[in-house]
């Protein structure tokens, strides 16, 4: 800082034109507060949505307009076919009958006649009558028909979103910011014009190197209205429409599907626990062992991944009700197993996981449902197998954990900005925390500005009922935005152990996870035919339903 050189003005003098600076500064700003509220008027921004609506209108109508035009011209195409092909069957139809009545007369009025050998009586009316039978009800069952694929308007909502922003820019912060040791004069006779040399609002500023705090006092702003620990406190999960309200999980080496229908848990407990219905899906494979599985909140049921044939698959499909068939769709672009997976905007993303080639990997990826494509995604900084991925808010993406190799926890969060295709990676030391972040645990928002952080393995495979809140105090779409852990509880879970199916799913209020059975003789493996129902939620903390 440049030392003040002394002044020959006199006091007066000094704080005269210090008040017409900060005057003319006042001044500035409300006549740009005036001239804000004259130029951005509520009407004129509804008058911009208006026209932008009946522009897609348009277009829409438009598009239908062209598929009349085309539907039309195919049904005249059809009903000229069709008439012809009627013609000729009639035509045919009556050429036959006439036939057959001239040679009844025949026989009935020429007696002589008919005492001859005829080969008449050699054809096998049944047969040519159930020929003509085909061709009519052929004919009579020929339609035009519009097949629509509903598949593209299951996330048009949020994929409009995309394109419809509010855009607010921001100033550039000033280098130079004052001081406010003028706004608390003569608030306290103790300290005036006497800098304490920290400023009000830097006391509390968040640790810029991890963006992580381990202190559950911490004193962090919060622009987000607080909310109770552990309250789960989100929509649900599934919309309206969804026919299919479910947990699930597929059977590893079967060829089995269990589903569990949500409204079936409401009110159970573990004295009256619920069962899965069981799926025997038509198909001429089994399931890959490792793979992972995911639920839309429009009732999709997608696997993807896997161990087939002692070799990982990039197989991507989709599970169909209709026939309990298992669809196959575009295949991923890295053949995976153990990775994480979550849904956000009309997107299915796949983080990390376990490759043929590379082993422990980074690589990310996105399946489009919508246009039924994969897309490479940013890496993450750290490779991570078997890691516990969750979505916050609408944009972003949190990865806790894993294993960046064998018997070595990947100690980092990672959060994943799904605008600017970015991943931020925390670094975190269990002596730092407090806690073990382990591998193959389970995660999920729960309200506003908390994840609910459970279970999973140590670096020695030894399994967990760790489990802790992931608050995000402030959140921004920098990468400066505050977290803290806290309510770290080593016993949280009631039993131990990781989720292969770590998708979290709140309704009504609850959440809701299934949990492996682990073998009693093998830590490593799990039983592929069953998983614990853990519901968490409404005061009455942890039931296994």
């Amino acid at each position: 800082m440049n030392k003040s050189v002394p002044s020959t003005k006199k006091p007066d003098q000094i704080l005269l034109n210090a008040i017409e600076g900060f005057k003319y500064e006042l001044e500035k700003l409300q006549n740009f507060k005036s001239e804000t509220i004259e130029v951005f008027k509520v009407e004129e921004g509804r008058k911009l949505i208006r026209y932008y609506k009946e522009e897609l209108k348009r277009a829409i109508n438009n598009l239908f307009k062209q598929f009349e035009e085309k539907f039309e011209q195919a049904a005249t195409t059809y009903t000229e076919s069709l008439e012809a092909n009627i013609d000729e069957i009639e035509r045919r139809l009556e050429l036959v009958i006439s036939n057959l009545e001239r040679a009844r007369f025949t026989i009935t009025n020429s007696p002589n006649e008919a005492s001859e050998p005829n080969k008449l009586f050699d054809i096998d009316f049944d047969h040519e009558i159930r020929g003509y039978n085909s061709l009519v009800t052929d004919i009579m069952k020929t339609k035009v028909e519009i097949v629509v694929d509903t598949s593209p308007f299951e996330d048009l909502s949020e994929r409009f979103s995309r394109f419809l922003q509010l855009s607010q820019k921001d100033g550039k912060q000033s280098v130079i910011q004052p001081t406010g040791i003028l706004e608390t004069l003569f608030e306290n006779a103790s300290n005036t014009i006497i800098s304490t040399g920290v400023h009000p609002l830097q006391q509390n500023k968040f640790n810029q190197s991890t963006g992580i705090s381990s202190d559950a006092s911490s004193k962090t702003a919060s622009k987000l209205t607080p909310v109770s620990d552990f309250e789960v406190d989100l929509p649900n999960y599934f919309k309206d429409s969804s026919p299919l309200q479910v947990l699930h999980f597929f059977e590893g080496n079967s060829k089995k599907l269990h589903l569990l229908d949500l409204h079936t848990l409401i009110g159970k407990s573990q004295k009256n626990s619920p069962s899965f219905k069981v799926i025997e899906l038509k198909i001429d494979f089994k399931i890959p062992i490792r793979h992972r599985s995911i639920i839309t909140p429009q009732g999709k049921i997608y696997l993807t991944g896997g161990v087939e044939h002692n070799r990982t698959t990039n197989l991507t499909m989709r599970y169909v009700p209709e026939t309990c068939k298992l669809e196959l769709m575009k295949p991923m672009i890295y053949p995976r197993k153990s990775h994480g997976m979550c849904y956000l905007n009309g997107f299915i993303y796949c983080i990390g996981g376990f490759t043929e080639i590379e082993g422990f990997t980074n690589h990310c990826e996105r399946y489009d449902i919508l246009s039924g494509n994969w897309e490479a995604i940013k890496r993450m900084n750290h490779k991570s197998s078997s890691p516990s991925v969750c979505t916050f808010g609408k944009d972003t993406i949190f990865r806790f954990g894993g294993l960046r190799s064998v018997g070595q926890i990947a100690e980092s969060i990672e959060k994943y900005d799904v605008v600017q295709d970015n991943w931020t990676a925390y670094d975190v030391s269990s002596e730092v925390l407090g806690l073990k972040i382990q591998w193959l645990s389970a995660s999920c928002q729960i309200n506003r500005n908390q994840i609910l952080v459970v279970g999973g393995f140590d670096e020695n495979d030894n399994a967990s009922t760790q489990s802790f809140l992931f608050e995000v105090s402030e959140f921004k779409e920098k990468d400066d935005a505050a977290f803290k852990i806290k309510k770290i509880n080593p016993s949280g879970l009631p039993f131990s152990g990781g989720f292969w199916n770590h998708q979290g799913i709140v309704h009504s209020e609850k959440l809701y996870l299934l949990q492996n059975y682990d073998s009693p003789t093998n830590k490593t493996t799990s039983d592929e035919s069953r998983r614990r129902i853990l519901q968490f939620g409404g005061g009455n903390g942890w039931e296994v339903l």
